[in-house]
């Protein structure tokens, strides 16, 4: 093992969708030129996304074996459920090395959440984060 400037970074919350669906008013003035019957839209529903419990924190560079430089971007999705529980957790882009990969998985496995909500109510929420995993050895290894 090697000591090394390490930068791990973590963009939480890049992505946010809900799975209960939101309703988007009808367009009741092309309706009326139609001669259609006019419906009473559905109201917008107002949606805040989860928030986490604590702040995520450092990400943990795994243990890289001497010489070999493992650096990537590794993409994961993941659902926080109605009790803000992270479930689901899946690799959407791979850094192409395992130990990233895994490293990543770990991290948003041990995530706490609020739950999203939608009118006051809990709700599934369906997440993606970037980690980025760089040495910060720059051009010098080979």
């Amino acid at each position: 093992m090697f000591k090394t400037t390490i930068l791990a970074a973590c963009f939480a919350l890049m992505s946010f969708g809900t799975f209960a669906g939101t309703t988007e008013p009808a367009d009741t003035e092309s309706q009326q030129r139609q001669g259609a019957e006019i419906a009473t839209p559905n109201p917008v529903r107002h949606v805040t996304p989860p928030q986490p419990l604590e702040r995520h924190g450092d990400v943990v560079y795994p243990p890289v074996p001497e010489g070999l430089y493992e650096e990537g971007v590794v993409i994961v999705t993941f659902v926080v459920g109605t009790d803000g529980a992270v479930s689901d957790i899946a690799i959407k882009l791979s850094s192409g090395y395992t130990a990233l990969d895994a490293a990543a998985l770990r991290t948003v496995s041990n995530w706490h959440y609020s739950p999203g909500m939608q009118d006051g109510k809990p709700i599934k929420s369906r997440m993606q984060t970037t980690f980025l995993y760089s040495l910060g050895l720059g051009k010098e290894h080979p």
